[in-house]
Parts: structure tokens; sequence; C-alpha cells
């Protein structure tokens, strides 16, 4: 490279092995079913403002602010 040029995006060598897009949704259920890991955006329109601060609380408790 010389002086002046913009470096262009980092490569990893393991970049072949990277899948191309997640089903972040399909992860998630299974997370849930092999390992018992729940994984909640709060920001999920189907949580309901009930479940909502459950979650919330319980977040906070075992992770903090």
């Amino acid at each position: 490279m010389r002086p002046g040029d913009k470096p262009g995006p980092m490569r990893s060598p393991l970049g072949y092995a990277q899948q191309e897009g997640v089903d972040c949704e399909a992860l998630k259920r299974r997370g849930f079913r092999e390992h018992q890991i729940l994984v909640v955006d709060l920001a999920d329109p189907r949580i309901k403002n009930s479940e909502w601060h459950m979650l919330r609380n319980i977040g906070n408790r075992l992770y903090g602010d």
C-alpha cells in the first residue's frame, strides 16, 4: 500500500467458512429447543406488555441495567 491509500476491508483466512446469511429466528428456536437458551428482542411485537416487564426485570437482575 502506498502512502495516502485507504486500506480496504480486512480479510480473514476463515472467511470461506462463514455462512451466507443467518436465519436468526431459526437459530433462536434451535437454541431454546436444544439448550434451553432464550434470546429475546424486547422490541419484538409478539411480546405483551406484562411479558416485556417480566423479561426486563429478569435481565436487569441477572446482568444489571
